[in-house]
């Protein structure tokens, strides 16, 4: 593979941190919205529980790939030749990868949860929604595992 510039392999690890941060920002914001809610509806403790595995999630994706990027400058990695790599940094990227993907995916299945805390029709337009772009989500990503 060619060497690339390290900023660029650095850039990568730089904007997923970013989103994991600001998207499991947001899974922490709905999660607490629905923890003020008083009702004892198995639907709502559930969307709980997704919002609380998303945003740990992203946030364990924050973190690792901070981790690798810090890594990839000390290192100066240049490749994506990820048999170059040290051991640890690998671990990290996989952590890294692995935990935005699960945050991501189980977000969109907790919004799509969400509709159904209000009524049936509600539940089935968001289970719908999320649906939809759980399929993008997938198309987009496919290219990067």
């Amino acid at each position: 593979m060619t060497d690339l510039p390290p900023e660029y392999v650095a850039e990568l690890y730089r904007q997923i941190a970013f989103l994991s941060a600001v998207i499991g920002g947001f899974a922490i914001a709905f999660m607490g919205t629905l923890l003020t809610l008083t009702s004892q509806d198995k639907t709502v403790s559930r969307t709980i529980w997704l919002s609380a595995l998303a945003a740990t999630s992203l946030i364990v994706s924050t973190f690792a790939s901070v981790v690798v990027l810090l890594d990839v400058i000390r290192l100066g990695i240049t490749s994506f030749d990820l048999s170059a790599w040290p051991e640890e940094t690998l671990r990290s990227k996989s952590i890294a990868g692995l935990a935005s993907f699960m945050g991501m995916y189980v977000l969109l299945i907790a919004i799509g949860f969400s509709g159904r805390i209000r009524d049936k029709k509600t539940g089935i337009v968001t289970a719908v929604i999320a649906f939809v772009g759980l399929i993008l989500l997938t198309i987009v990503l496919s290219g990067t595992v």
